[in-house]
């Protein structure tokens, strides 16, 4: 199966990126300093808990061998 590039999938347009003051009026908001450490921290716990729960997978499966 090919892939498809974007112009071929139709889904390709060639509009610019928003401006910021567009982004406001649909309701996009930045992030404030303390909502950036909260989202990295549980990023970085959803990480270490997926990492945790792959090895535990792979020791589960060795020992099904």
């Amino acid at each position: 199966m090919s892939k498809k590039s974007p112009e071929e999938s139709g889904n390709y347009t060639k509009k610019a990126l928003p401006l910021e003051a567009d982004a406001a009026s649909r309701g996009v908001q930045r992030l404030t300093d303390q909502e950036k450490l909260e989202l990295r921290r549980d990023m970085m716990e959803s990480s270490a808990w997926a990492k945790e729960e792959l090895a535990r997978r792979r020791k589960k499966q060795g020992e099904r061998s």
